[in-house]
């Protein structure tokens, strides 16, 4: 909308009706503000502003107050917060002499974040069941809270998740991912991302094609680095916001802005890296329920539109059990569907190694994942376990004799190998029964099980061997006994 288009709507007279009405439907918003100031007695209580007149520029000594009036005038009809800095911003370049254009921004963003387009002024459509009965030919909006039973839950409501990215972005839950500084966030992130514009799979699992968009704290320097690392510099439906390009505006302005956005381009993900910068939070604000809470309202506004939302912050510093880590108040995620944390893998040497750890309200969401970042993007390497008998294989067979007179017990094998008793007895386990592992001795005091590896041609398998416990079935339950007794 431009600044004409605006100044030549104003300039109407008073009597909307005597226009056609497709020329308005276009504009909705403008409706709204063309209607609130119809007949002001019935919302406004002081002589209504001219906005036309304020458009054309003010004279000095009216200017801090009518600039003022004219963003609170366009807030209470509910115009898009760029539309009111296109607005406000051109007023004050036609003032006399021109007003501070910073000042003016500063008017506008401070109006969208005190007041909320209240009251308006409808005509009373008898088909809304929502706005409330006529007085007189205009009704002042008053909404009817609707209760449903389960019955209706269940029915309105798809059975199926629409997973965006399965299982860690669904469309109208948030998923909130933490992380120390560094640790790699936002890599991880922007991969998904690309992987959900082309509806590929990412870390082995599927995503649902759409357009992307991105709320970021970097400068565009870094941020380019991250884009690409993740082969995004050349997309077009991948559109990003930068903190300090919103201008101070007040948060759910910028969110309500982001959410516009992903409706104009069609996008159904939207990632918001971090919300403490973006919410404007400082200090220990993020320690304080009420404000972890207004900070993340926006976002489960936006959720409740069908958007996938992934919401971004920082690791506390001592760490703690997922859905406590994350810095601040446990309000963040208490109000949030999925929350996840990234961590480095304890005794990993390779450095793309990260293990996610997951609580989540779907059952989908595993708790725990180790996933790599290799060449050709991040890959899914299982649990933390799994990963540690993936490598404590080769550990364990580097460290076991090969001869039967040589053969050692379980304790010496694990000190040998350098790995944990759960680790070891489960690699232990899967070698005895490929019987790559052949174990001697009975079992018993003076006389334990002991272990070395299988000469091909005279490996036996042992009679009864369980695939998951090294010792015959039947027989004692214990394995840490059984084995090294």
């Amino acid at each position: 909308m431009t600044i004409d288009e605006i100044r030549r709507l104003a300039e109407r007279p008073r009597e909307v009706e005597q226009y056609p009405d497709d020329e308005w439907l276009a504009v909705p918003a403008l409706v709204a503000l063309r209607r609130s100031t119809e007949r002001t007695a019935v919302v406004e209580w002081h002589e209504p502003l001219d906005t036309a007149a304020v458009l054309a520029g003010v004279p000095e000594g009216k200017r801090d107050k009518t600039l003022w009036r004219l963003a609170c005038k366009l807030r209470n009809a509910g115009l898009p917060l760029a539309w009111a800095e296109q607005a406000v911003t051109e007023a004050a370049a036609n003032c006399d002499p021109p007003f501070s254009e910073a000042t003016a921004r500063e008017k506008v963003a401070r109006a969208y974040g005190q007041y909320d387009p209240e009251p308006r002024v409808f005509p009373h459509d008898p088909t809304n069941e929502k706005v409330s009965a006529p007085i007189g030919d205009v009704v002042r909006a008053e909404t009817k809270l609707r209760f449903r039973t389960a019955r209706e839950i269940g029915a309105e409501v798809p059975e199926t998740i629409d997973w965006v990215a399965y299982p860690w972005a669904a469309a109208g839950a948030l998923t909130e991912l933490d992380a120390k500084v560094k640790i790699g966030k936002t890599t991880w992130l922007t991969a998904l991302c690309r992987a959900v514009l082309d509806g590929l799979p990412f870390m082995g699992q599927p995503t649902r094609k759409s357009k992307v968009v991105y709320l970021t704290e970097q400068s565009p320097r870094s941020f380019r680095e991250a884009l690409r690392r993740a082969g995004l510099t050349d997309r077009d439906d991948f559109v990003v916001l930068f903190w300090h390009e919103t201008n101070g505006a007040d948060w759910p302005a910028v969110a309500a802005a982001a959410v516009a956005e992903c409706e104009r381009i069609g996008a159904g993900f939207l990632a918001v890296d971090t919300l403490p910068q973006f919410a404007g939070m400082r200090g220990d604000s993020e320690n304080n329920s009420g404000a972890a809470l207004e900070a993340i309202q926006p976002l489960q506004l936006a959720a409740s539109t069908g958007l996938a939302v992934v919401l971004v912050r920082h690791e506390r510093k001592a760490g703690g059990e997922v859905g406590d880590s994350g810095r601040g108040s446990g309000a963040f995620a208490g109000a949030v569907d999925i929350v996840l944390s990234l961590r480095r893998a304890e005794g990993q040497g390779r450095p793309g190694v990260r293990v996610i750890h997951g609580l989540s309200r779907f059952d989908e969401t595993p708790d725990s994942l180790v996933i790599e970042l290799t060449d050709t993007g991040y890959v899914a390497l299982g649990s933390e376990t799994d990963l540690a008998v993936s490598e404590g294989r080769g550990k364990l067979l580097d460290a076991m004799p090969s001869t039967a007179q040589a053969a050692v017990t379980l304790a010496e094998l694990l000190e040998a190998a350098g790995l944990s008793r759960s680790v070891g007895q489960r690699v232990l386990t899967d070698l005895l029964a490929a019987k790559i592992v052949t174990r001697v001795g009975a079992g018993k005091r003076g006389d334990a099980y002991r272990f070395y590896q299988s000469d091909d041609d005279i490996a036996t398998a042992e009679p009864n061997l369980s695939a998951r416990t090294p010792f015959p079935i039947g027989a004692e339950t214990n394995a840490s006994d059984a084995l090294l007794d």
